[in-house]
């Protein structure tokens, strides 16, 4: 399992085009299932979401497995609630805490 948070990679841009990631993951040399728009966290009327971006291999949000084969979604967040992203077993692991 990775621990710590995710990396803030300030990428280059083409012409005026606008970055479409705000943070990014480092992968540590294995060639992983995670897409290079795979979610976005995003506020809501009640709280927080998570949107799969039409990943290829899904998000699973405490337990359930979202997007995958491109098809993308929407579930809501809940502190506490754990993230995996691409296939599993993945090392990628989080868990969700606002500070609000």
């Amino acid at each position: 399992m990775v621990e710590g948070v995710f990396h803030r990679i300030e990428r280059p841009r083409r012409g005026d085009s606008s970055p479409t990631n705000e943070l990014y993951l480092v992968d540590a040399g294995e060639e992983l299932q995670i897409s290079r728009e795979h979610f976005r966290i995003e506020r809501a009327a009640a709280g927080y979401q998570l949107v799969d971006r039409r990943s290829v291999c899904g998000t699973s949000v405490a337990g359930k497995w979202i997007g995958g084969e491109e098809k993308g979604g929407t579930v809501p967040l809940r502190d506490g609630d754990e993230i995996r992203i691409g296939v599993d077993p993945t090392p990628f692991r989080y868990t969700f805490i606002s500070l609000e």
